[in-house]
């Protein structure tokens, strides 16, 4: 099962920020990509960081790996441990 929800925020910037999160289990059911997307323009490391560090604090997620878009595509086994 898969699901996707848009998080937006700084209505008082002249451009809003907005990320995009969609869930796709993977085969087996132990694993799950979580695709964050964001096209508003604005900066992604501290965004990532953010995302990276609330996801630590939760122990339902386990084995925490990044990808660059790429890296996903091409299959790459092993990510990145921090997303920066």
């Amino acid at each position: 099962m898969s699901a996707s929800f848009v998080y937006e925020w700084g209505y008082s910037l002249a451009e809003p920020c907005r990320a995009k999160f969609a869930i796709e289990p993977q085969s087996g059911g132990h694993r799950s990509w979580i695709l964050i997307s964001r096209e508003d323009g604005h900066g992604t490391t501290a965004f990532a960081i953010s995302v990276h560090m609330a996801l630590i604090k939760d122990t339902r997620f386990r084995s925490i790996q990044w990808f660059t878009d790429d890296e996903r595509k091409n299959g790459t086994a092993v990510g990145h441990s921090l997303p920066y």
